[in-house]
């Protein structure tokens, strides 16, 4: 009986790895979906102004450090964000405080420090890309 199980415990770890690294890279591209959908979102683009305030260009994000290794895709205004290990009220940047991703729901949190809004982005997976259900956004805090 002993040889079975030992022979058994093998066979489950060489099939959950294997799962467990696709579940890594599944959660690495839902989150940079979500992010790049907030991102693109039309309720966030009237805010960026970089037609008449080019030093708004690249967007700068500010994102936990760990989270930001994982988003070096992320893009806007045709070119890739740039991210910051630490805002300062004279760097123009985009926080995200808060994100959380399940397979199939997404909650962000999210600052725009130059133009005093913040707000939260509620997310839905639809056919493998991620959907804006619900884009609350208040200025001044």
């Amino acid at each position: 009986m002993k040889k079975s199980t030992i022979a058994f415990i093998p066979l489950l770890i060489g099939i959950l790895v294997p799962c467990l690294a696709l579940s890594e890279q599944h959660v690495a591209n839902d989150l940079q979906s979500v992010l790049q959908t907030v991102i693109d979102s039309k309720e966030l683009d009237g805010y960026f102004h970089v037609d008449v305030l080019p030093e708004r260009k690249p967007l700068r994000v500010f994102v936990d450090k760990g989270i930001h290794r994982e988003l070096d895709n992320l893009t806007k205004f045709g070119e890739p964000v740039q991210f910051i290990d630490r805002p300062t009220t004279d760097t123009p940047h985009l926080a995200f405080d808060t994100i959380f991703v399940t397979t199939q729901r997404a909650i962000v949190t999210y600052r725009y420090p130059p133009e005093g809004i913040r707000g939260k982005a509620m997310l839905t997976k639809n056919n493998g890309g991620w959907i804006i259900k619900k884009f609350e956004l208040y200025e001044h805090y």
